[in-house]
């Protein structure tokens, strides 16, 4: 165990486990702001350690990945219109989708895919492009207290793995920088958008964001979209012109918030003000996406070497519909397959997020697969996904009811955070049931960062 000294260090209850109790406050204090576990998850003590070759791997992969899942896109549509129809998009009422070949060449500059790691193989269960992701601000802000209470601390620092902290920020703030270039000739100030005025969402939330965004040499200020005005296509602010805007929420959560994002929409048509990343990263994220690139895989339309590799790392997966098709060797009727073999998929909807609409064929009855199963028929807008068992992970917690910390022993999905195609840092979620199915925060997980450990 690559902790083992560590976590003996931080489970020691003969002082009544207080410095775990006090470490465990430190978290709590700086995470308040933005939601990072579940109300009845535990806290997290320590950040998750990978060996330093895996966590290259995972970004390799995930390079690699994200090309093919482009590439397999554009062969079937000839642009962002046919995209969007053959993936049955469901485009928000505040939408930012465009066509622009200069604002969608950044679509892939942000993205964080959801990996489990089931028998020693990595594998993508989803794949997130988005500008809005969730994680960067909460391991930036993780990452920053475990140097401090554990680097920092003369009893722990020496326990500690020799390891190496994945900053998500520095690769992030450098992916807009030559962005920003690339797009207007130089980098211009930077408008980071949220949503709210104080707290998650707000300009102290994305405090982090904006000071590492400053060093990288942007002029970079928070703004919120009530802030903006469009005149003759046009971009402004209350801080006068803007050329960059980083969206830092979901646009299909706009309306529900009550934005207006009509301002930099207007600009957007005109090719006035650049988006990162471009809503089109939401089109090649869809699970059907997926579904279309499992079936190429499958059916020779790769290469070998690159049917081989999304073999290994995509779990099968098909579009939910009246079909036939072959798996695990044999031909079979899709429908009557899953019907079967309930117990083997997940149903997913292709377009949503945060486990929302889910359903886990070994956690339900057969009554309620088949309700499920009819209803992703009917809706046309689901896959269906073979379950892999994610590998065990520990680590050591507390709970807030309890006195002492303990071990945690659950499952974890890990999210290689990349940046223009580079590493920036790495999120674990983790949930404490090793034998549960959905593994995210919402459904009673934590999130964490990861740190590389070095080989002894």
């Amino acid at each position: 165990m690559v902790a083992a000294k560590l976590d003996a260090y931080l489970l020691d209850s003969r002082d009544g486990g207080s410095w775990g109790r006090w470490l465990a406050d430190r978290v709590e204090e700086v995470m308040k702001i933005g939601p990072y576990r579940h109300p009845a998850a535990p806290i997290p003590l320590r950040p998750l350690y990978l060996p330093a070759a895996e966590v290259t791997h995972l970004a390799q992969i995930t390079a690699r990945f994200v090309r093919l899942l482009i590439r397999t896109c554009e062969a079937r549509a000839g642009g962002v219109a046919e995209l969007e129809r053959l993936l049955r998009y469901e485009r928000p009422a505040e939408s930012l989708l465009t066509e622009s070949e200069w604002q969608n060449r950044f679509a892939a500059d942000s993205v964080r895919p959801d990996i489990v790691i089931s028998s020693g193989t990595p594998r993508f269960v989803e794949f997130n492009i988005n500008s809005a992701i969730a994680g960067p601000e909460q391991v930036a802000a993780l990452n920053r207290l475990y140097r401090r209470h554990l680097l920092g601390n003369a009893e722990t620092a020496g326990l500690l793995p020799r390891a190496e902290v994945l900053e998500p920020l520095p690769p992030r703030s450098r992916a807009v920088a030559a962005a920003s270039a690339a797009f207007h000739g130089d980098p211009g100030p930077v408008a980071v958008m949220g949503w709210a005025e104080k707290g998650f969402g707000a300009e102290e939330y994305f405090a982090d964001v904006l000071d590492d965004l400053n060093r990288a040499g942007l002029d970079a200020y928070f703004a919120l979209p009530g802030q903006f005005a469009a005149h003759a296509g046009r971009l402004h602010s209350h801080r006068g012109p803007v050329g960059t805007v980083l969206r830092m929420f979901v646009t299909a959560d706009a309306e529900e918030e009550g934005l207006d994002l009509s301002p930099v929409r207007e600009a957007l048509a005109a090719d006035r003000v650049l988006v990162l990343s471009p809503e089109a990263g939401s089109l090649f994220a869809s699970k059907l996406a997926l579904a279309w690139l499992s079936t190429d895989a499958d059916e020779q339309r790769l290469s070998a070497r690159d049917g081989e590799f999304v073999a290994r790392h995509l779990p099968w997966t098909r579009e939910v519909r009246d079909s036939s098709v072959r798996w695990a060797g044999r031909s079979h009727d899709l429908l009557t397959l899953l019907r079967q073999e309930q117990h083997r998929f997940v149903l997913k909807p292709s377009n949503r997020y945060g486990a929302a609409g889910v359903v886990m064929g070994r956690d339900v009855t057969p009554e309620e697969w088949e309700r499920a199963l009819s209803h992703a028929e009917r809706s046309k807008t689901y896959v269906a996904q073979e379950f892999c068992r994610p590998d065990p992970v520990e680590l050591p917690v507390l709970y807030e009811a309890d006195a002492t910390p303990t071990m945690l022993h659950g499952t974890a999905v890990f999210s290689p955070m990349l940046f223009g195609l580079r590493l920036g840092g790495m999120l674990a979620r983790i949930v404490p049931d090793r034998d549960r199915s959905i593994v995210n925060a919402v459904s009673g997980g934590l999130m964490n960062s990861v740190w590389a450990a070095e080989e002894s």
